[in-house]
């Protein structure tokens, strides 16, 4: 995927706050291991390292090369951009016609090539 991305010349970006809630994962992941409260862990970011057998240092390192294998993966980081429903809502009602306007369009395809079953023209 990655190859991919590069390959088309997709920028990737991280957002800060996603690179914060990452690191408070790390955070916990640490804890949980370094206080020995295994028993009671749960979810699959301390699975992972339980099953991995990493230590509390072993997270703690993840936790400090993040924006470093960030960079190497060609992430940047980036606060999120402001949000703007008229950029990047479509209304309903616009919805409604884009829709309409295409079934119109490949009813009439359909039509014109002699593949319009009773129900198509029905639309």
């Amino acid at each position: 995927m990655l190859t991919l991305c590069y390959e088309t010349g997709a920028e990737l970006k991280c957002f800060t706050h996603t690179l914060e809630e990452a690191r408070g994962i790390l955070d916990a992941c640490c804890e949980i291991i370094r206080s020995d409260k295994v028993a009671s862990a749960y979810g699959d970011s301390v699975e992972y390292f339980l099953i991995k057998g990493s230590t509390s240092s072993d997270i703690e390192l993840y936790k400090a090369k993040i924006e470093q294998d960030l960079r190497t993966l060609r992430v940047t980081v980036d606060a999120k951009p402001s949000y703007s429903p008229d950029v990047y809502n479509i209304g309903e009602k616009l919805i409604v016609r884009l829709i309409s306007q295409d079934v119109r369009e490949i009813k009439k395809i359909r039509e014109n090539s002699g593949n319009c079953s009773q129900e198509c023209k029905k639309i």
